[in-house]
Order: C-alpha cells, then structure tokens, then sequence
C-alpha cells in the first residue's frame, strides 16, 4: 500500500482510492531535553 497525498504517482497506476487520511501530531520543541528530563525524574522515585 503507497499512501500519498497527491493524485498520480509517477510510474505507478492508482487502482483504489479509500478516502482522506485523517489524523493528529504531537510536536515536541525540546524532545530531546523532556525525554531525558522524563528519564531523570524516574530515577529519582526510588529514592
């Protein structure tokens, strides 16, 4: 299954087309930094 949101592929023939793909991001400015941040605080619980 190839998922695109135009309406030819090139090289490829559309045989079936099953809708709009909906759905939701989560965006993260400073992933790394609340990752580890997450990381840290867990280690401190079993003091």
């Amino acid at each position: 299954m190839i998922t695109t949101n135009t309406e030819t592929i090139p090289n490829r023939q559309v045989t079936e087309i099953l809708g709009i793909a909906r759905g939701s991001t989560v965006r993260a400015r400073n992933f790394g930094f609340d990752f580890l941040a997450g990381l840290k605080k867990l280690s401190r619980r079993g003091d």
